[in-house]
């Protein structure tokens, strides 16, 4: 093999790498990207439920303050046994 086609063989090889580089670039952005939008619709699930329990105690508070208190049981008078 000549020494020219030795280097057109080594240009291409690296050509290839630089080539399999940005493909596996392209690949792990895609991944990452994936994984950042599925923490996001995660993050956005979790303060909905949150939000909706804080509306729930918010109005079970209220409608607790508002509500008048019971008047207390009376004791039961022992039976004998």
């Amino acid at each position: 093999m000549s020494e020219e086609d030795h280097a057109a063989q080594e240009r291409a090889a690296k050509a290839q790498k630089a080539l399999d580089r940005a493909a596996d670039g392209a690949k792990a952005m895609a991944e990452y990207e994936a994984g950042r939008a599925a923490v996001e619709v995660n993050t956005a699930r979790l303060r909905a439920l949150r939000l909706e329990k804080e509306r729930a105690e918010r109005q079970a508070s209220a409608a607790a303050a508002v509500r008048p208190k019971a008047a207390g049981r009376k004791a039961r008078a022992e039976e004998p046994a």
